[in-house]
């Protein structure tokens, strides 16, 4: 049996209706894939982040290893998907229960980056998502004909929300388009978090150190019994930008400005 290239294409297997129509999305789904599969350019922003991150401890006098540096690299993180037009605030998960992919679905598409905290101590890593978007958007402003010249501010809506839309799930196909560019388990290059955490973690050319420490620091932090607790205590008592999720189980959201 013979199939043609688009039918081979996980990519437009992954879409249905609107978005499957939608060539334009199709194209920068493609760049984002491949960008992602090529480890010498994610090094490269991965260093320019490392940079950024190095920079701002220098600035407050802040070790890897120190309790600030996480909470900087969250701020870095924050700031690069608000700039290309993310919502404020990342939504954290906390607990074992996996979202459902209703619930998913329409976070993404109201434009919340998820921070895994129930996954913290993972292969999976608590960041690395927000990260690969972060990778995704300095590619971008590093070469604007990347994602065909869009500008910067309209990544979140143009992209990423669209990965949200119901049109990005197809029933006959095992992966929605979200699971084929950003989530894609057992692959070994940046498509996969789990791969992506674990490079940046190992770094064994010393490319990006800070960031390195930063990650793996909080990744053991995450593997202790007493980081646990914290965990289910925050859900009890949620910090004071936080709030519950009335619907959702496990779920803390940033309170409305």
């Amino acid at each position: 049996m013979f199939f043609s290239k688009d039918e081979k294409n996980p990519i437009k297997r992954a879409l249905q209706g609107e978005l499957l129509q939608n060539e334009p999305f199709i194209q920068l789904c493609t760049k984002i894939e491949s960008y992602l599969m090529d480890t010498e350019a994610v090094n490269e922003q991965l260093i320019e982040l490392n940079e950024q991150l190095t920079m701002r401890l220098k600035e407050k006098g802040l070790k890897p290893v120190e309790k600030g540096a996480t909470k900087q690299l969250r701020t870095l993180i924050q700031e690069i998907l608000t700039e290309a037009g993310f919502r404020e605030g990342m939504i954290q998960t906390i607990g074992n229960k996996p979202l459902k992919k209703e619930d998913f679905m329409f976070l993404v598409s109201s434009g919340f980056m998820l921070k895994d905290s129930s996954l913290r101590a993972s292969s999976h890593g608590e960041l690395t998502h927000a990260i690969q978007w972060c990778l995704i958007i300095l590619k971008q402003k590093k070469n604007s004909n990347f994602l065909d010249n869009i500008p910067i501010n309209e990544i979140c809506d143009r992209i990423y929300k669209k990965l949200g839309h119901k049109d990005s799930s197809n029933p006959s196909y095992p992966f929605n388009c979200w699971d084929v560019l950003i989530d894609k388990l057992g692959e070994e290059d940046s498509r996969s978090p789990e791969w992506l955490s674990e490079h940046i973690q190992n770094d064994e050319s010393q490319i990006f150190p800070v960031l390195r420490e930063v990650i793996k620091n909080r990744t053991e932090k995450g593997q202790t019994e007493e980081n646990k607790e914290k965990l289910q205590k925050k859900l009890e008592n949620p910090p004071e930008h936080y709030e519950k999720h009335e619907d959702i189980e496990n779920l803390l959201m940033p309170k409305k400005k």
